[in-house]
């Protein structure tokens, strides 16, 4: 087999790039499957029973400096179904790094905790699901698996295996054609995550006795094992961020409530422009069909807004449909010019997030449904911000549709320390949620959202973008993954009174 693999990546070398696509689809149909490269993986590893009954793990590494001599210490630890840690201790100070099902995080050798957010969470969050359950019955943690091709890795030919999570993160695992074990890992751009070699059975199971790990800053860490405990009853407070002293996560929300409607944008006085983007994804994770939208929006002093769609798909509207919508918006402000305002539903402290059909939560609903763990303070677009994870409490008693969601979801929250403003919210479902009894719609866990705002030199806080993924199945649609996003932007104020140009200066914190 090794032969025939390597002959593979001759030839394709010697083609014609025109023909080069071709070859290789023709050669990827003949590789194993995904599933089957990853049982292979699972037997030599020590079995798919006994990897599943592997609940946490905790090792103990020497780091290893130039010319293999001592640079200090790391430990690890692995906990089912998605926690992992890493810390490191050397001559620099220590630094290290965890992801849960809330968070993921790094802290630098000087302290300095951050927050993952977007792309980077979305993989390291992934990464962290395939390490912890050991690849055991990946696809029931809603993931998928595409075999991508072949590739060179330690010394032999591997099998590349991209795996997907339904919010278009990416991970690449390479399988040693030979061993069957994981020999590097690798993001979406090809730089490499991990490097893993000297494979020995630790109580049945194969563990790498070496490993080369990717920092997020960019630095590299060489490891050697030395220990093992598997089922060690790892805590999960292990897993999470860093807490800094001398924060009351409910304090600061409820000063957060109070503050909220003051910094809400008057909308009256700005227009802006608002971009929809909507993916939906195929069985292997890859967008079948996209479309986008952009709307210039104006609001009339009552509260009346009117979206004059100008973009559709990245391209401007034909003359005669852009004139057709000229005139609707029109005709929309002159008939709206004496209505009363629109009835708004807004959650205590004005910030409201809605799922559609009635349910949705505010802060209020926060303080009552969740318990807050490791605030921490951190740079957020280049302001300071108080960073903490939120998560359902044990004895919360769901008492309507709203508050089954509540239920369900962990997430995080940013807020800015000068003004008192939540800058970011994201919300993970870690239970699957049923509409109709699941019979018209079953969300997978995994789905979730991010609403982001950013300040305005004025003062006022706006939106900046609201990404929403899931992924469901049932009576009506048998299986949809869509990924939405929202972006605000191009906010310009065309209506001041005299004193009321601006709001105070930004405050600096104490």
């Amino acid at each position: 087999m090794k032969l025939a693999l390597v002959a593979f990546v001759l030839v394709v070398a010697c083609v014609p790039a025109s023909a080069q696509k071709s070859a290789a689809d023709a050669a990827r149909r003949k590789l194993p499957s995904a599933d089957k490269i990853v049982g292979d993986y699972l037997k030599a590893a020590g079995g798919k029973k006994r990897l599943a009954s592997v609940a946490d793990a905790a090792y103990e590494w020497a780091v290893v400096g130039e010319g293999d001599t001592p640079a200090g210490r790391a430990t690890s630890h692995l906990k089912a179904p998605s926690s992992v840690h890493l810390s490191v201790s050397g001559e620099g100070g220590e630094s290290g790094a965890g992801v849960t099902t809330r968070v993921a995080w790094t802290r630098s050798a000087d302290g300095t905790v951050r927050t993952l957010t977007d792309a980077a969470a979305k993989r390291a969050r992934l990464r962290a699901t395939l390490e912890a359950s050991r690849l055991v019955d990946f696809r029931k943690r809603n993931l998928l698996a595409v075999v991508v091709g072949v590739e060179a890795a330690a010394g032999e030919q591997a099998y590349a295996v991209e795996f997907r999570g339904r919010d278009e993160a990416r991970v690449r695992y390479l399988f040693g054609a030979s061993s069957k074990l994981p020999l590097e890992i690798r993001d979406e751009r090809g730089r490499t995550l991990a490097r893993f070699s000297d494979y020995r059975p630790e109580n049945g199971v194969m563990e790498p006795h070496r490993a080369e790990l990717s920092l997020e800053d960019g630095s590299a860490v060489k490891l050697e094992l030395k220990s093992v405990r598997h089922n060690a009853g790892v805590s999960e407070s292990v897993f999470d961020a860093p807490a800094a002293a001398g924060f009351d996560a409910r304090a600061l929300l409820k000063e957060v409530m109070e503050k909220e409607p003051e910094v809400a944008v008057k909308f009256d006085e700005y227009t802006f422009t608002v971009k929809h983007t909507e993916r939906e994804l195929d069985d292997k994770g890859e967008a079948k069909k996209e479309t986008s939208k952009v709307w210039e929006v104006f609001m009339a002093p009552n509260g009346w807004s009117i979206g004059k769609l100008a973009l559709v798909d990245g391209r401007p509207l034909p003359p005669e449909k852009a004139a057709r919508e000229e005139k609707r918006v029109a005709d929309f402000l002159a008939a709206h010019a004496e209505a009363k305002p629109p009835e708004t539903r807004k959650g205590a402290g004005g910030f409201q997030i809605n799922f559609g059909d009635g349910m949705g939560f505010g802060l209020a609903d926060l303080l009552r449904a969740c318990d807050f763990v490791s605030p921490r303070r951190e740079k957020f677009q280049g302001r300071e911000a108080v960073v903490f994870d939120f998560r359902p409490r044990a004895d919360f008693h769901p008492k309507n549709r709203s508050d089954e969601i509540l239920s369900k979801i962990v997430g995080l929250v940013w807020i800015d320390m000068a003004e008192k403003v939540i800058m970011r919210i994201e919300a993970r479902l870690v239970g699957d949620f049923k509409i109709g009894g699941g019979l018209l719609l079953k969300i997978a866990p995994g789905a979730g959202f991010a609403f982001e705002r950013r300040r305005l030199e004025d003062g006022y806080w706006v939106p900046r973008s609201y990404h929403w993924n899931a992924s469901g199945k049932g009576f009506l649609v048998m299986k949809r993954t869509v990924y939405e996003i929202t972006e605000w932007d191009n906010y310009k104020r065309f209506r001041t009174e005299s004193g009321d140009a601006t709001l105070d200066a930004p405050k600096r914190e104490p």
